[in-house]
């Protein structure tokens, strides 16, 4: 079995979220404490309305880019083995519709779009391994690609 996502997704998923929500609690609490000790509590009404907007965009930007992924996924030959949260599926790349891949934000990220929902959805995140200044598409994303394209071929002939 070769992996094909990145090394770092179990670390991203848990650990970025934690220290940004630990320098936003900074940043909240020193303009707490500088709204009181100023002696000006107007200076709270404020800070509440940018903490929830803060806190509600950084909350659907993190379930955008980091939730979603996957821990890790495995090419296993003719299926591919994806883990998460100590739960783990064989999908078969037949069962695959298609191969999404977005290069371009960190980490990339390729989404599998399922025929059948799994236990994980209909639709798989994977962030996968890059290479700096990449501007191609990264050859195990294109053998994914070509894996799922035959293992359709394969169903579409033998039905």
């Amino acid at each position: 079995m070769t992996r094909l996502s990145a090394r770092s997704t179990y670390f991203v998923k848990r650990f970025v979220p934690v220290v940004w929500l630990g320098f936003f609690a900074l940043i909240v609490a020193a303009a707490v404490t500088g709204a009181v000790r100023g002696g000006n509590p107007a200076g709270l009404l404020v800070i509440v309305p940018f903490v929830l907007v803060f806190g509600g965009v950084s909350f659907f930007v993190f379930h955008k880019l980091f939730f979603e992924l996957v821990d890790s996924v495995w090419d296993d030959g003719s299926v591919l083995v994806i883990r998460n949260r100590r739960k783990e599926e064989r999908i078969p790349l037949g069962d695959i519709l298609s191969v999404s891949y977005a290069g371009f934000q960190n980490p990339s990220r390729v989404t599998l779009y399922l025929c059948r929902p799994s236990i994980f959805g209909d639709e798989i995140a994977i962030a996968m391994k890059t290479r700096a200044f990449s501007f191609r598409l990264l050859p195990q994303v294109r053998d994914l690609m070509v894996g799922v394209d035959e293992a359709r071929r394969r169903q579409d002939f033998s039905a």
